[in-house]
């Protein structure tokens, strides 16, 4: 059932709206986050309860890092898709595993790098070191992204379409109205602010370089 949540214009080409991908994706944020699940625990317990073998051992490799899942939030950007959640699945299927775990990546690996990774360790650390902001350091998902190079992006895809399928649109909509108070709140926050200053006010931190974004678009979560 969809949910009415109006994209709400605001000055200076900012906007608060709701998107069902972000949501998607930070459920497997929160999914792969243990401190988090404390908050939704009957929820989590269904969710995991309903996954593949080959899902849940993902999961356990991304917990490991330090945002798991939020490194794909560049595709919402890419794919221009916000709202439909089995479009932006099957945008995901096109991609060319190499080609997805560079724009992952941050665009810093090269493909060539990848798969030198799978069979050399000492690249493989490289990697690590070049994006450690991505990667946190963890030896652990660094080695299994690596091994499974060639059909990473098929695994991460199989999660999210799992994540779907275990009632996710039944819970957006349980949720409606926390969403839309929470959108009514944001819009009230944001009048005569400047939307990166609020931005790094909602982080807690400054972002490392200023930007003339081109559009600012803060989207309420209850999963993040």
């Amino acid at each position: 059932m969809p949910l009415d949540i109006d994209i709400k214009q605001i000055e200076y080409n900012v906007s608060v709206q709701f998107s069902r991908v972000t949501e998607l994706l930070a459920a497997m944020h929160m999914l792969c986050d243990k401190r988090h699940h404390d908050f939704d625990p009957l929820w989590f317990k269904h969710v995991v309860g309903s996954l593949s073998p080959k899902s849940r051992e993902l999961i356990e490799h991304l917990s490991k890092l330090n945002f798991p899942g939020l490194e794909l939030f560049d595709f919402i950007v890419l794919e221009k898709a916000d709202e439909d959640i089995n479009d932006f699945i099957d945008r995901l299927r096109q991609y060319d595993s190499l080609e997805f775990l560079h724009i992952m990546l941050d665009k810093k690996i090269s493909k060539d790098q990848l798969l030198a990774a799978k069979k050399d360790n000492a690249v493989l650390d490289s990697i690590r070191d070049q994006i450690p902001w991505v990667l946190n350091g963890s030896e652990d998902f660094a080695a299994y992204m690596a091994a499974n190079v060639e059909n990473y992006k098929d695994i991460v895809v199989d999660l999210l379409t799992e994540i779907y399928e275990a009632g996710f649109e039944d819970k957006l909509t349980e949720l409606h109205e926390r969403y839309s108070e929470a959108a009514e709140d944001m819009e009230h926050r944001l009048k005569g602010r400047n939307p990166v200053e609020l931005a790094e006010e909602i982080k807690g931190s400054k972002f490392p370089a200023k930007h003339n974004f081109k559009q600012d678009i803060f989207s309420p979560s209850y999963f993040l």
